[in-house]
C-alpha cells in the first residue's frame, strides 16, 4: 500500500509540474519554473524509490505495471535506465509465465491475468521501444493450448499479438510494420491485420497495396471459413 501510494504520489507532482501555467513573464515566471523543476526532482526520485521497490510487491500484476509504467515515465530522463527496468520487468513476467503448467485447468485464471498482463505490457513498450517489444514477444512466447474441444481451434494469440504489434508500429515505421505483418501472415491469418492495413494506408500506401495483396492471397489458399476468415474478407 505504501508504495502504491508513493507512486500514486509521484504521478501526482510529475503532471502538477508540467500542468503550470505558461506565458508569465519576469520574475513571477522564474519562480514558476524553479517551483516545477522542484516538483520534478520530487517525482523523479520517489519513481527512484518506486522502482527500486517493485519487486518486493506479491501480486505480479501490480509488480510489472508499476516497473512498466515508471520505466514509461523516466524514459526521457533517462533511457538506459528506463530501457534496464523494462527488460526486467519482461525477464519477471517471462519467468512466471514458463513455470506456469498451461495445461492445469486450476491454472486458467492466472493465464488469463498473465495474458492480459502481457498485452497491456506490450502497449506500453512499444510506444519507446520497438526492439524491445520483440524482445517482449520471444521471451513471453506460449505454447498453443491444448485443444479441449474438437470442433472448435481457438486463435493462435502469438499470431494475434504479432499483427498487433504491427499495427502499433504502422504509424512511425511502416516498413517494419510491413515486414512483422508478413512475417505473421505466413503463419496464419489474425484479423490483427486489418488494422495494420488502415495503419499503413496512412503511412504509406505502397506497403498497404503490398500487404493487402498478401492478406487476399492468404484467404484464398484457406480451405476452411473460420469466424477470423470471414471477418477479415
Amino acid at each position: 500500500k505504501r508504495l502504491i501510494s508513493s507512486f500514486t504520489m509521484g504521478l501526482w507532482l510529475l503532471f502538477s509540474g508540467y500542468a503550470q501555467p505558461a506565458g508569465a513573464q519576469g520574475a513571477a515566471n522564474q519562480e514558476r519554473q524553479a517551483e516545477q523543476k522542484a516538483l520534478e526532482q520530487k517525482a523523479f526520485a520517489l519513481l527512484e524509490e518506486i522502482i527500486a521497490q517493485a519487486p518486493t510487491l506479491k501480486l505480479v500484476e501490480n509488480r510489472v505495471m508499476i516497473q512498466a509504467t515508471a520505466a514509461g515515465l523516466i524514459w526521457k530522463q533517462d533511457e538506459k535506465q528506463a530501457r534496464a527496468v523494462f527488460k526486467t520487468t519482461i525477464a519477471s513476467l517471462s519467468e512466471i509465465m514458463s513455470a506456469m503448467d498451461q495445461g492445469d485447468r486450476q491454472n486458467d485464471s492466472m493465464a488469463q491475468t498473465l495474458s492480459e498482463l502481457r498485452l497491456s505490457l506490450l502497449d506500453i513498450i512499444t510506444q519507446f521501444h520497438h526492439q524491445l517489444a520483440f524482445d517482449l514477444l520471444h521471451a513471453t512466447r506460449q505454447p498453443s493450448p491444448p485443444r479441449r474441444h474438437s470442433s472448435y481451434s481457438p486463435p493462435d494469440i502469438e499470431i494475434q499479438l504479432e499483427g498487433r504489434l504491427a499495427g502499433l508500429i504502422a504509424a512511425k515505421d511502416p516498413q517494419l510494420a510491413l515486414q512483422l505483418a508478413r512475417a505473421s501472415l505466413a503463419k496464419g491469418l489474425s484479423y490483427e491485420l486489418i488494422n495494420t492495413l488502415s495503419q499503413l494506408r496512412s503511412s504509406d500506401k505502397e506497403a498497404a497495396a503490398t500487404l493487402s495483396q498478401d492478406i487476399i492471397a492468404k484467404l484464398r489458399a484457406e480451405n476452411r471459413m473460420t469466424p477470423d476468415v470471414s471477418g477479415i474478407a
